[in-house]
């Protein structure tokens, strides 16, 4: 059954990663990092598809000079052009891949997805295609570029305007249009909603996800099957109950507070004229 899943995150500095060893990890390749001094080899990642239609490749747009297409010199490019300490250096997408698409829909599924978001920015996209355990769970991870690319390299500036939190809403709309195109055009009835439970109607709890600890633990038989459904239904019981919990409201605090204060200040006395009147340091801008 067709789902919808994108998870966005950006890889920097300041969780003391790098930009090699996202690319050498994703791509299953042996990368050698010049600014670490380290070699990141993952050669032996089992579940990266290296062969056929959907290998890993590299997307630039037109214009970019050679060694774009070298992952180690692409990498390295990156690395050099960031100064800071806590520096961000690519943004990552994993997203997940219908089953009911072949291998060339999908590769042209993900062609047209980046054409699109990115490389009409001039940005450039690493993709790399993971077939998930024993096959049954394909994805791409996708390394995005933060500058555009030019002639001579890398822009001096980062394409801000695409680090707006809109933006990922825009990825995320394209890729649910094209997905279902993609989806109808072999004939599938499935289609994919980016949109929660809640937004589309439906009155049931998302399930929690599991982690790939537990996950690994129960494909390798050393938890139950009934252990595992207890404890999808844990998941379950703790959203419910998270869902019916009350919300607070800032305007009915402040409007208790006032009621408190008017009722009871004249019977304590200034004790709590004092609490009120002391600093909020906690108050932000605004």
């Amino acid at each position: 059954m067709a789902f919808f899943h994108m998870h966005v995150q950006i890889i920097g500095r300041s969780a003391g990663r790098y930009a090699v060893a996202a690319g050498a990890y994703r791509s299953g390749s042996k990368l050698h990092c010049q600014r670490s001094g380290l070699t990141f080899d993952y050669r032996k990642k089992q579940d990266v598809i290296r062969s056929g239609l959907l290998a890993p490749m590299i997307l630039a747009p037109p214009g970019a000079p050679a060694w774009v297409n070298d992952r180690e010199l692409l990498y390295n490019k990156i690395e050099d052009g960031e100064k800071r300490r806590d520096a961000q250096l690519l943004r990552e997408f994993d997203i997940a891949i219908p089953n009911e698409l072949d291998d060339e829909s999908a590769k042209m599924l993900v062609l047209k997805w980046n054409r699109e978001c990115f490389l009409v920015h001039h940005l450039v996209s690493d993709v790399a295609f993971h077939s998930g355990f024993q096959g049954k769970n394909r994805h791409v991870h996708v390394l995005v570029t933060l500058r555009r690319i030019e002639a001579g390299g890398f822009s001096a500036k980062k394409a801000v305007e695409l680090h707006h939190p809109r933006m990922c809403d825009c990825w995320r709309q394209a890729w649910e249009r094209l997905c279902n195109e993609s989806l109808a055009s072999v004939g599938a009835v499935e289609t994919i909603t980016r949109l929660s439970l809640a937004a589309q109607g439906i009155a049931r709890s998302p399930q929690r996800h599991m982690g790939q600890v537990l996950t690994a633990m129960h494909r390798r038989g050393a938890i139950s099957d009934e252990e595992w459904n207890r404890s999808l239904h844990k998941s379950e019981v703790s959203n419910a109950e998270q869902q019916r919990r009350p919300r607070i409201n800032i305007n009915d605090l402040n409007t208790w507070w006032a009621d408190f204060k008017h009722r009871l200040v004249p019977k304590v006395g200034t004790g709590i004229q004092r609490l009120d009147s002391r600093p909020n340091t906690n108050r932000g801008p605004g």
